[in-house]
């Protein structure tokens, strides 16, 4: 499923972004070979690409309510698949950057697969399972600063009545979020509760952060965005 997932994102990505002018990957991660430790407090080993950043730390260690989750589905070592379970917490992460240059985050790709309380992937229907959110906080005081621009979100809940929807390709709109060179920054991502109680977490693969522009003929930027629904 995780390859599945990925070949997924890449082909939209592939065939959306080739009409997208000036766009570009400013930060991503598929994950894959992370050396992390079932039910650690934070995920170790994970290598990320970069343009005009510096380099993120391999460790997530700025990781709050959740613990890793390498048991159940194989796929889970090449992915960010999270405990506890959503019905009873919430989990957030931050990775630190700083730019080089000043750069402008424009939209944020990423796919998910929604889990079992024993890791494994979620085959039953999973209506409004996981509220996935996020933005990119001001890091230049030490500690977690205001958002950024319009960089705040909190997606519609994943999942739905249709089990195909326990994975899938999201997209989000962050247009014009300028960050400045040489200040810190925390690119936050996380999961909270949706609307049902039976135990059942989530995992996150191929996070990547993006500049530029989105020029596809015969559709609207709205249109393209639900290409990730």
């Amino acid at each position: 499923m995780k390859r599945m997932a990925a070949w997924t994102m890449m082909a939209l990505l592939s065939g959306v972004m080739a009409s997208m002018g000036s766009a570009e990957i400013v930060l991503t991660s598929d994950f894959d070979g992370h050396t992390s430790v079932d039910g650690a407090t934070e995920f170790t080993g994970i290598n990320w690409t970069v343009n005009g950043l510096s380099m993120p730390s391999s460790t997530i260690d700025y990781f709050e309510g959740g613990f890793v989750e390498m048991s159940g589905a194989a796929e889970n070592a090449d992915r960010l698949a999270v405990q506890p379970d959503l019905s009873e917490e919430y989990w957030f992460f931050f990775v630190l950057i700083t730019p080089e240059a000043d750069v402008t985050i424009d939209f944020i790709t990423f796919d998910y697969q929604l889990l079992n309380a024993d890791g494994t992937h979620a085959t039953e229907a999973r209506p409004f399972a996981a509220v996935l959110n996020g933005g990119i906080h001001d890091f230049s005081t030490g500690g977690v600063g205001p958002l950024i621009g319009n960089s705040g979100f909190g997606l519609e809940p994943v999942g739905s009545d249709d089990p195909a929807t326990n994975s899938g390709s999201r997209l989000v709109d962050i247009s014009g979020t300028l960050l400045y060179a040489g200040e810190d920054y925390g690119f936050r991502f996380g999961c909270g509760p949706g609307g049902i109680e039976d135990g059942h977490r989530v995992a996150i693969d191929n996070l990547t952060y993006h500049t530029g522009t989105v020029a596809v003929e015969g559709k609207t930027w709205s249109e393209v965005k639900g290409l990730f629904r």
